[in-house]
């Protein structure tokens, strides 16, 4: 009992001695590593290498065992009851047994790096018989590794028989799940956990049934998702978004005074509507114009030329020239305005008022010759 406490404690003693200017990391709820949950079991005899295939621990040889689920081939019984998953750690005591020489165990999770401490130191005492130590070992954490085995043993120096003893496991605390009903403490009036309608109320376009608002389509319309292709349009919209289309015909339109339709061109009307006027009549007027739009032309009217009166004044071209009292009789020629082509007022871009009043004539001169006097006098 004296070695089995010392051996403790000499485990125990390297995880005593803590920086104190580290600080612990924090704890989490759950953890594969902190905050476990210690199960026991009955001992249970897990490996005893006296009655295993491969008998002792060869000095510097690891050996991988097994601890949770299923054993076999260990030496030890078939099944300790540490379950194959949340156990990641166990309680375990560790006996060396029939020691060749002195020597010690380093023990680790299956797939981990070896450790540089021992879990237990043995030697060749006489009288002293066999060595042991209770010690929590990790195992390998399926959680997080590929764990073909649980747990690696190596013996150093001396090879040694090995008897492993476990006596409970650690695993992550289960999630708890508490009815509300067994929840003290609760604010009056707080989540009562029973809601109903009278709580909201469905205003314009939505409907209320128990707990779940809907839109009303009677009120509300749902997203439109049809399409009408080219050379129709949407007729109407169903209240779950659907279209019905409908294609443009002649009945839609129909044509008026001076417009022409047919199938869907729309033309002008020739017969009542005047193409574009595409003629001209520089130094005459237009007579007529044709449904093409072109024009015939009047003829040229006599142009207003320079011409002498009968006193041998020069009449200037396209003026207007009086005799006054020179002229006393009425002239050989007398016309009204309407007598000259092409003048249909009194002309009075050529002629003006006689400064005789007893005459009461327009006098112009007209003629292409300037030595032949062609005069006409016109009555207003």
């Amino acid at each position: 009992a004296i070695v089995a406490a010392a051996g403790a404690w000499m485990a125990a003693a390297p995880g005593a001695a803590q920086d104190a200017r580290s600080a612990p990391e924090p704890s989490v709820l759950g953890d594969a590593n902190r905050d476990l949950v210690f199960t026991p079991v009955a001992p249970c005899r897990a490996i005893d290498t006296r009655f295993a295939a491969g008998g002792k621990l060869v000095a510097g040889v690891p050996r991988d065992f097994d601890i949770a689920g299923t054993l076999s081939d260990q030496g030890g019984l078939t099944d300790c009851l540490i379950p194959f998953g949340p156990a990641t750690a166990i309680a375990v005591n560790l006996v060396a047994v029939a020691p060749s020489g002195a020597g010690n165990l380093r023990a680790w999770a299956f797939g981990d790096p070896v450790p540089n401490a021992a879990v237990l130191n043995y030697g060749v005492v006489s009288g002293l018989g066999a060595l042991a130590n209770g010690v929590i070992l990790p195992l390998c954490n399926p959680a997080s590794a590929t764990c073909t085995r649980d747990l690696t043993i190596r013996a150093d120096v001396g090879d040694v028989h090995l008897v492993a003893d476990v006596t409970g496991y650690y695993s992550a605390p289960s999630s708890l799940a508490i009815p509300w009903s067994s929840v003290t403490g609760k604010p009056a009036g707080f989540a009562d956990g029973v809601d109903n309608d009278t709580t909201y109320s469905a205003g314009f376009g939505l409907n209320l049934v128990g707990t779940q608002f809907a839109a009303d389509t009677g009120e509300m319309q749902a997203r439109v998702t049809g399409l009408c292709g080219a050379g129709s349009a949407i007729a109407s919209i169903n209240s779950a978004g659907g279209v019905t289309c409908e294609f443009d015909n002649d009945t839609t339109y129909s044509a008026g005074f001076g417009i022409n339709l047919s199938g869907t061109a729309f033309s002008a009307d020739t017969t009542e509507m005047q193409r574009r006027v595409t003629g001209t009549c520089p130094d005459s007027a237009i007579r007529t114009v044709s449904a093409s739009g072109t024009v015939t032309c009047a003829p040229t009217p006599p142009a207003i030329q320079a011409g002498r009166d009968i006193t041998g004044t020069v009449c200037p071209a396209n003026e207007l020239i009086s005799f006054g009292s020179t002229f006393a009789s009425t002239p050989a020629v007398v016309v009204t305005p309407e007598g000259i082509q092409g003048v249909v007022g009194v002309p009075n871009t050529y002629c003006m008022t006689d400064g005789v009043s007893t005459t009461g004539f327009f006098y112009c001169c007209i003629g292409n010759d300037p030595d032949t006097v062609n005069w006409i006098a016109i009555a207003p």
